[in-house]
């Protein structure tokens, strides 16, 4: 029995592109991921491939065993077969969110039901991915998540500071006006949108940077302030952008 649940895993592995499993990945450290397929050489595959990349994973066999697993697994992350016996994918979002789970919902589909997988979206689901599932974007997908997660759990952590110490990072202030700035900051902050943040010498400009790029999914990055103000308009450029050798 052990030698066939071993060869089961190493087939499904390989039909998924892997197979020699990448290292852990230290962003899905302890995230936890549900696989909801009911292709059991699918399910074992996807499971054992999360769990490579440094997720706690486990598995259902449709909808209704996932919504069961999800009181006591509670994941942070759902991979879910959109055709499904019992309760398909599209059921289980609507459930999951019917019941307030707190939860981001990815979802597998064949090319013949993309438009239910693109319904789905437009319901809450994070994305879709088509079958055969492409590796490569399937990780890119998870970091994309985990990344997200993370910055919304910084916001909440800021809000318990808001409401118990009236400041939100760096920042300080409770009145309404600040709060509408922090809203906008929570907005702003965990997109790839440029942001033009103005005002008047010494109102806090720099600090509302420093806000969204703390709550930003690049928080690992640098934060780097140039004052332009110093600079020449002629260098300016080139003194961000860099510039040849000889250039000038």
């Amino acid at each position: 029995m052990a030698g066939e649940l071993e060869g089961s895993v190493s087939m499904s592995m390989v039909s998924y592109g892997v197979a020699d499993p990448p290292t852990a990945s230290a962003r899905g450290a302890g995230e936890r991921v549900l696989i909801v397929e009911d292709d059991s050489a699918a399910r074992v595959g996807l499971e054992q491939l999360v769990k490579s990349w440094g997720f706690m994973a486990e598995s259902a066999t449709d909808g209704e065993e996932a919504l069961e697993k999800v009181t006591t697994f509670r994941p942070a992350i759902v991979i879910s077969d959109l055709v499904m016996p019992r309760l398909d994918g599209l059921g289980l979002l609507r459930a999951l969110q019917a019941q307030g789970a707190d939860v981001t919902t990815l979802l597998l589909t064949a090319q013949g039901t993309v438009e239910t997988a693109v319904q789905a979206m437009k319901e809450g689901a994070y994305d879709y991915l088509t079958k055969p599932v492409d590796i490569q974007r399937l990780k890119i997908l998870l970091d994309k998540i985990v990344e997200r997660l993370e910055a919304m759990r910084e916001v909440k952590v800021l809000r318990r500071q808001l409401r118990e110490h009236g400041a939100f990072g760096p920042m300080i202030g409770s009145g309404a006006e600040m709060r509408k700035i922090y809203s906008v900051i929570e907005q702003a902050a965990p997109t790839s949108a440029s942001v033009l943040i103005t005002g008047e010498s010494g109102t806090g400009k720099e600090l509302v940077a420093q806000t969204i790029h703390q709550l930003s999914p690049r928080a690992g990055f640098p934060f780097v302030a140039i004052n332009c103000a110093a600079i020449p308009e002629t260098l300016l450029e080139s003194k961000i952008f860099g510039h040849e050798k000889g250039a000038f």
